[in-house]
């Protein structure tokens, strides 16, 4: 191989690895991604998992606190949950959601098209239609929420009740709707009710 068919083999690899990063940076997240470890000491004769929501006390009257259990439902039943006004176990609902400013390095912009002097490099005659401008690499803000959803489930056919079961789940994402994102965690904590005890568990789920 020449020296000038080994250089542009080389530009060749570099223009493509350029491209690929950038599609990556450009990409947009599609999946709900959550870590989480729940507790249980899930009682061996609760074959029938019947159940009635058990609001957090300062949460009572929230209308908020309504639209998440209403959200919830469907999940809980889907998991083998059948809610009754006298049901055996109560279910402690929190979903809470925090904001932050995020600064984040900004990708450089490249054009799929090729042609002579578009590289800023120190490439001379053939090159690739981008332009690193001075400063680079440019930083953005990016708005970031952190969701949190907690579970608790209590046994109150014994007196005190007794805590069967807890989790805790955290997800990140660049402003989901929560309605949609709500139900997917509690989805992903349920899997496979109620589990291994004491496990980290990391679960990714597409967003409906």
């Amino acid at each position: 191989m020449s020296v000038l068919d080994s250089k542009r083999s080389g530009r060749a690899l570099l223009i493509g690895a350029v491209l690929a990063a950038a599609l990556l940076a450009g990409g947009c997240a599609s999946t709900v991604d959550s870590r989480f470890t729940a507790y249980h000491a899930w009682p061996a004769d609760a074959a029938q998992r019947s159940f009635r929501f058990l609001p957090p006390p300062q949460r009572a009257a929230s209308l908020e606190q309504a639209a998440h259990e209403a959200l919830a439902r469907p999940e809980l039943q889907r998991a083998g949950f059948t809610e009754s006004p006298q049901g055996r176990f109560g279910v402690t609902l929190l979903f809470t959601e925090a904001h932050e400013v995020r600064r984040v390095l900004e990708p450089a912009t490249v054009s799929p098209w090729f042609g002579w002097g578009g590289w800023s490099g120190s490439w001379s005659g053939w090159g690739i239609g981008a332009v690193i401008p001075f400063g680079w690499p440019p930083v953005r803000d990016e708005s970031w929420f952190r969701r949190t959803l907690k579970l608790e489930i209590d046994d109150l056919s014994v007196r005190p009740p007794r805590r069967v079961y807890e989790v805790t789940a955290v997800s990140e994402d660049l402003g989901a709707d929560p309605a949609v994102v709500l139900p997917v965690m509690l989805r992903q904590v349920l899997q496979d009710f109620p589990g291994v005890s004491a496990q980290p568990r990391r679960a990714s789920t597409p967003l409906p």
